[in-house]
């Protein structure tokens, strides 16, 4: 339920899966996988907060899911070859041309906050924050009200101007999906962003946007690189 993942296949290297059984109050966000790959499935839960299986949840969903595949394997040649192009198919299809021009695009707006949203802090308002999702996750959210922040989340094609309407103490660009060089258009925002001397913070996508704001270059890894 990471936004984040929109447009991509996830594959879990633990071999079973589903016998947490699926936990609405812990979803991070909208579901935007297009696959989901496990060695075995349960199809018995038994967490005592599972309000369904995850089978149920892949149909309400509408994303593919499929087990009995050696992700253990599966994962050794992505690591080996690098994060590729996948499809699900009941038949290997005769041409993979298909697969090979696969590209994730135009997932941000997919996945963005279509209005802005207000949380308020869980104790004292010690700070004003706005939140601009391209894919927030909600933890994001949770961590800044835990601190004292009244959180503004708003739409990721949020411009300079009206973020400066809101006065915020800070400004949070938040991770998201999809390649960052292709978001012309928030980049040239987050540009203008800067030149107003409000604290700035990005998160993944965030930061490498701020990058990209800057004058950086982003280029893709063989495979995610996480930590230091």
């Amino acid at each position: 339920t990471d936004p984040s993942y929109a447009g991509q296949i996830v594959v879990q290297t633990f071999p079973l899966i589903g016998n947490y059984g699926v936990i609405p109050a812990d979803f991070e966000g909208k579901c935007a996988v297009r696959g989901y790959v496990v060695r075995e499935l349960c199809k018995n839960p038994s967490n005592f907060r599972s309000e369904y299986t995850l089978d149920e949840f892949l149909k309400r969903e509408n994303v593919c899911g499929i087990c009995g595949i050696d992700t253990r394997a599966l994962t050794i040649m992505l690591r080996s070859e690098g994060v590729m192009n996948g499809k699900i198919c009941d038949t290997p299809p005769e041409s993979l041309d298909e697969i090979r021009d696969y590209r994730v695009k135009g997932v941000v707006a997919e996945v963005s906050s279509p209005a802005p949203a207000v949380y308020p802090a869980e104790s004292e308002e010690k700070f004003k924050v706005a939140l601009i999702d391209y894919g927030a996750k909600a933890n994001i959210v949770r961590c800044l009200q835990k601190r004292g922040c009244r959180v503004t989340v708003l739409p990721g094609t949020t411009t300079a101007a009206q973020l400066a309407e809101l006065h915020p103490d800070g400004l949070m660009l938040s991770n998201g999906p999809g390649d960052p060089a292709e978001n012309v258009e928030i980049i040239a925002n987050i540009r203008e962003m800067l030149d107003t001397g409000i604290p700035t913070f990005g998160i993944c996508l965030g930061h490498q946007l701020t990058a990209l704001a800057a004058g950086a270059k982003t280029c893709k890894l063989k495979y995610g690189h996480r930590g230091a």
